[in-house]
């Protein structure tokens, strides 16, 4: 779906009925405005505002502060998931900008209401630790919908089921991420969000820092993380100008290595982008230049490469 909010900020966010709905953009595109929109014209939803903030006294006060009893057990419960429980008897504003948002999200996983408005809930989170936090965002919307401010790629490809690109304060784009991320509707949301190749599927092999993913009919070789590991769900995610197009099946050194047929070609400025189907959608980008030395347009057949080191596997929720 394709959407044009003339209106300023704030605007109206279509949220789906369940599923995790992450709206990206830049810094600075409206995302926290339209966040706090919806926490005010709504009464079913629990709100993590991007800055965290803290009760005076121990930060078990804050973590239960405005729960009911089983609320605040299912709080204490998420707290441990969230590895903060040891904190809950410090004092609460002498705890790290981390554990301070991890113990705010408790609270929020732990309520009863239908929809989650998280805002940035992954900004202060140490890298070895957000594998963790989007598994229990994902956890705790199973039934439900949680709407997630965020600016990194990386949160969408590891926890949306479904994204809104949000670009001074309008809907340039929302629906599925393979959708958004494959097939962006314009230039400027290309230019948002980057031309990406995000496809999910699951670890089956592993080999030092690499693995092997089975996304449908196709096996990618992607570098990995040492929590990453067989089985395990994933998003394997390179640039499009990583891929190299060739018209024979050469010789070439590059892991990923498959044949299909164009399926789009759609100027891009100065570039081309080209969508091909190897069993699954690769965008690659090209130079007019190259695309008139291929000789390339819809339905030709091609090759397409990328180097292994240059596709990298993220946990997908």
């Amino acid at each position: 779906m394709v959407r044009g909010h003339s209106a300023p900020i704030p605007a109206d966010l279509p949220v789906p009925p369940l599923g995790r709905l992450v709206v990206f953009g830049p810094n600075g595109a409206g995302k926290s405005t339209l966040l706090r929109h919806e926490f005010a014209t709504r009464t079913d939803v629990a709100y993590l505002p991007q800055h965290t903030w803290m009760l005076r006294g121990p930060a078990h006060r804050t973590l239960t502060i405005g729960l009911g009893r089983m609320e605040r057990a299912r709080a204490e419960e998420w707290a441990r998931q969230l590895g903060v429980a040891d904190t809950l008897d410090r004092r609460g504003r002498s705890l790290s900008g981390g554990e301070q948002k991890r113990v705010n999200l408790a609270r929020v996983l732990a309520s009863n209401a239908k929809v989650l408005l998280l805002d940035e809930p992954l900004a202060p989170i140490d890298r070895v630790d957000r594998g963790l936090v989007i598994r229990s965002i994902a956890e705790a919307a199973e039934g439900r919908v949680a709407v997630v401010v965020a600016h990194d790629r990386d949160v969408v490809a590891m926890l949306a089921t479904e994204v809104a690109v949000l670009v001074d304060g309008v809907v340039l784009q929302q629906g599925p991420v393979a959708e958004v991320m494959h097939a962006p509707a314009s230039e400027d949301i290309a230019r948002v969000i980057g031309v990406e190749n995000v496809l999910v599927g699951a670890i089956s092999d592993v080999t030092d820092a690499m693995c092997t993913v089975a996304c449908g009919p196709v096996s990618i070789s992607a570098r990995r993380s040492d929590s990453l590991d067989l089985g395990d769900r994933v998003a394997v995610m390179f640039g499009a100008e990583t891929v190299l197009v060739s018209l024979d099946d050469a010789t070439t050194s590059a892991q990923n290595h498959w044949g299909g047929t164009v399926d789009s070609i759609v100027r891009l400025g100065s570039l081309v982008q080209l969508t091909v189907n190897v069993g699954v959608p690769v965008i690659a980008v090209i130079t007019p230049a190259a695309q008139d030395a291929l000789e390339v347009e819809q339905g030709t057949a091609v090759f397409v490469s990328v180097k292994a080191t240059a596709v990298r596997a993220v946990e997908r929720a």
